[in-house]
């Protein structure tokens, strides 16, 4: 059991105001690098909360047309040339598919971007159409077990259809260069008849190559 790492978000900006491009193309993971994350049930003291469950995912390939990380041979998940999520199978062999693919990064990445962005997901459950709108927030502090990380805070928000329902979705996730562009922390929530739904993802234990 990885040791819990502490998450705190601050606001930062740029000295002297200026916003350059932090990313001009994409920065992948190594083969071997390992990433530890777990869920959470609220993003308030998560020093002292509960984890739900906790997943070790390892990168078993990478190429200039994307990569893939499995979670100790049960799950998978396959990323794009530009690190956006493809595919997803879990360890009962069940497969989602995202068509073209989610979408966090268009290159260059600036502080204060935004675009659009319509993919679909598909599974045994059915198609949903997302429509969402990508946002570049910005830098942020992101101290973690008590080292600070600087992360990049993009946010997703949109609607999702499903089987003529539309509901309101919204993530907010924030990236490290350090953990290779990965996400240290993401908020999820979407709308559904009769309710809502939140998932929190933290990442609590990196071993890079």
């Amino acid at each position: 059991m990885a040791a819990l790492f502490l998450i705190a978000l601050t606001s930062t900006t740029y000295a002297g105001g200026v916003e350059e491009p932090i990313l001009t193309a994409p920065v992948f993971p190594q083969v071997g690098d390992e990433f530890v994350y777990a869920r959470f049930t609220s993003q308030n003291n998560l020093d002292a909360d509960k984890r739900k469950w906790e997943k070790h995912y390892s990168v078993t390939e990478v190429s200039p047309n994307g990569f893939t990380m499995e979670a100790e041979g049960k799950s998978r998940k396959r990323f794009d040339g530009s690190g956006n999520l493809t595919e997803y199978r879990t360890k009962k062999g069940k497969v989602t598919s995202y068509s073209p693919h989610t979408s966090t990064f268009l290159y260059p990445i600036q502080i204060g971007d935004t675009h659009k962005v319509s993919y679909t997901k598909d599974d045994s459950d059915g198609e949903v159409q997302f429509n969402l709108l990508v946002s570049v927030i910005g830098w942020e502090d992101v101290t973690v077990a008590g080292k600070t990380w600087r992360a990049l805070h993009i946010k997703h928000e949109g609607s999702y259809t499903w089987q003529g329902y539309v509901g309101k979705t919204s993530t907010d996730e924030w990236l490290a260069p350090e953990a290779r562009w990965q996400y240290i922390l993401k908020d999820s929530f979407w709308e559904w008849t009769g309710g809502s739904k939140g998932v929190i993802m933290g990442l609590v234990g990196m071993k890079l190559k």
